[in-house]
């Protein structure tokens, strides 16, 4: 039981972090004037989630 538990905990912070790589790039490139269109994004997004 425990171990289920751990494994999705383990889950959850493997897709957290991915996500804030996203945020990261997304915010590098904003500040370098390049912006992802949003349909792009929102696909990036639906993968993570």
């Amino acid at each position: 039981m425990e171990k289920i538990i751990l494994e999705s905990n383990l889950f959850k912070t493997l897709f957290s972090s991915i996500a804030l790589d996203i945020y990261l790039i997304d915010f590098i490139l904003m500040i370098m004037r390049i912006e992802i269109p949003n349909s792009k994004k929102a696909y990036l997004l639906s993968l993570v989630f």
